[in-house]
């Protein structure tokens, strides 16, 4: 029984990532300024978290792009056309040897077997098709060299020059081969260092949620869309999320202790088509919800609860436009639950 293969990362950011590198530098950059408070809540943190996380930003950035990382292999697909063509015109020179060398009525039956079925989709950038042409079409050719040469006509240095150009293509195809192999492992590379510092900076910021709690407006400061908007001018054009898409995001936690609240539910009652959809909150306190089907960039009223056992349940609605991302961070106010008694005492009032 063979291995299963582990599927390629997929990213966790919400953003285009050059927006995801200027987040992250503006949100260690709060975190620098308001580093005791930090320092207070744990011993993971000091100033040397912060500027290894800036140094990790810089490193992430200077891996290769999708520009970068297509260059080569998208240089190596233009030489390749222009080989594949030339094993194109060697076959068709060597049909018509064939056509010369063989009875008529052979003739269909031996350019079959050098290959003719390849033809058509060689033709059309079937590079595979391209390779199985030229190797039918030598091994034929070496085969019945005789015929085609007399009476077919073939030049005596034919061979040595069909075989060079099929040699050609093959060497140019592994190459690029390896460079679109090479191309998916930095793009690999690339996402897992992204994924890296948005998880790390939404760490950090739902403890600058937990400190600044009763500090609204330094609380903004980690508050990942809060940022986000800031740093894109309040724009949701480049975010990576589909135009006819809202994504929503956002951490729940006790407002009185701060911690995160697991399985909290998210429940969003109008999602297109009149749909109720619903997502729940991890041991981390973090709630993702992808809500699909509205018209290009349509902007809505969104009708949604956040709910938790032992904990009052928030309603409310918000205007947002489809191709964005929105945190509905929360904090949930415990149930206060009357004792027995008390509810005794009440009864015989």
């Amino acid at each position: 029984m063979c291995a299963l293969q582990s599927a390629r990362p997929q990213r966790d950011y919400p953003c285009g990532q050059q927006d995801l590198y200027t987040v992250t530098e503006t949100g260690w950059g709060s975190f620098a300024q308001h580093l005791p408070p930090f320092e207070n809540l744990s011993t993971n943190y000091s100033a040397a978290t912060g500027t290894d996380q800036l140094a990790a930003v810089a490193a992430a950035r200077a891996l290769p792009d999708e520009d970068s990382r297509d260059e080569v292999h998208k240089t190596l697909r233009v030489q390749m056309k222009g080989l594949a063509d030339s094993c194109l015109i060697k076959w068709s020179n060597m049909d018509t040897y064939i056509r010369d060398g063989f009875p008529e009525d052979e003739y269909e039956n031996k350019r079959m077997a050098a290959g003719y079925n390849y033809y058509t989709s060689a033709a059309h950038d079937n590079w595979d098709d391209v390779k199985g042409l030229m190797q039918n079409g030598l091994l034929f050719l070496n085969a019945n060299a005789a015929a085609l040469t007399t009476p077919g006509g073939m030049p005596a240095t034919f061979a040595v020059d069909f075989a060079a150009v099929k040699d050609a293509f093959e060497l140019k195809y592994q190459t690029f081969l390896q460079a679109e192999e090479e191309s998916k492992v930095l793009t690999d590379e690339k996402i897992l260092a992204n994924n890296a510092l948005y998880q790390n900076l939404m760490k950090m910021f739902e403890d600058g949620k937990k400190i600044f709690r009763e500090d609204g407006a330094v609380r903004e400061q980690f508050t990942f869309d809060r940022v986000w908007s800031l740093v894109s001018g309040g724009s949701s054009g480049g975010t990576g999320i589909p135009t006819t898409v809202i994504e929503l995001g956002g951490y729940i936690y006790d407002m009185g202790t701060g911690v995160p609240i697991s399985g909290a539910q998210l429940t969003v009652f109008n999602a297109p088509g009149g749909v109720t959809i619903s997502a729940t909150s991890n041991p981390e306190g973090i709630v993702y919800m992808s809500i699909p089907g509205f018209k290009p960039n349509e902007t809505v009223l969104i009708q949604g609860e956040m709910s938790a056992d032992g904990y009052e349940s928030e309603m409310g609605d918000d205007e947002m436009t489809a191709g964005s991302f929105y945190s509905i961070d929360t904090g949930m106010q415990q149930l206060v639950l009357m004792s027995s008694k008390s509810m005794d005492d009440g009864s015989r009032n």
